[in-house]
């Protein structure tokens, strides 16, 4: 069990630092657009990014659960 937990632990924190750095060059790269127009695609990615770092980190815990049969 301790290793399921262990990979989906580290799965979510590599999948969030990278989300992090992407926002971080989203923000640069989304300079001068209006804040109306920013603020949906931001929100857009969060929620996006959220969701596929869960995902990874399940898939990632099922994974170690197939390769230790």
């Amino acid at each position: 069990m301790a290793p399921k937990i262990i990979a989906a632990i580290f799965t979510f924190l590599v999948n969030i630092a990278a989300g992090v750095l992407v926002l971080f060059m989203m923000l640069v790269a989304m300079n001068g657009f209006s804040e109306s127009d920013a603020s949906y695609g931001f929100v857009a990615y969060i929620v996006l990014a959220l969701v596929v770092s869960l995902g990874m980190s399940a898939a990632a815990a099922f994974a170690v659960h197939l390769l230790m049969k």
